[in-house]
């Protein structure tokens, strides 16, 4: 099995953003930063999912006074994502390219025969 990382934030909304288009916003942010933090481990996020508002007494106490956040006046989202290790170049498409591989750069890289 490919190597895996399984990452989960709770992240508190303003209960007047709820339904609005803020919150689309904000659940598109929260996974473009599970992106962002997988590509910094040199992995790909392979799953995602917006698992939804987290009931009350599910929020930890800390994080409630920490963010200034009570679960009054914030609902509470809970993200989770899998990010795994990108899987290497087939031969077949090695061998498409004429035996090079393009880095990420775009910088043909040469494959020994």
């Amino acid at each position: 099995m490919a190597y895996e990382v399984v990452k989960s934030a709770v992240v508190p909304v303003p209960r007047e953003m709820l339904g609005t288009e803020d919150e689309r916003v904000l659940i598109w942010l929260a996974r473009e930063s599970f992106m962002n933090f997988a590509a910094g481990q040199c992995l790909e996020l392979a799953e995602w999912r917006d698992l939804g508002e987290l009931p009350a007494d599910e929020i930890p106490p800390a994080q409630e006074t920490t963010h200034g956040s009570p679960h009054e006046t914030h609902a509470w989202r809970r993200f989770e994502g899998v990010m795994r290790r990108p899987a290497p170049p087939s031969m077949t498409d090695v061998h498409a390219a004429g035996g090079a591989i393009v880095a990420d750069e775009g910088v043909p890289v040469e494959v020994a025969r």
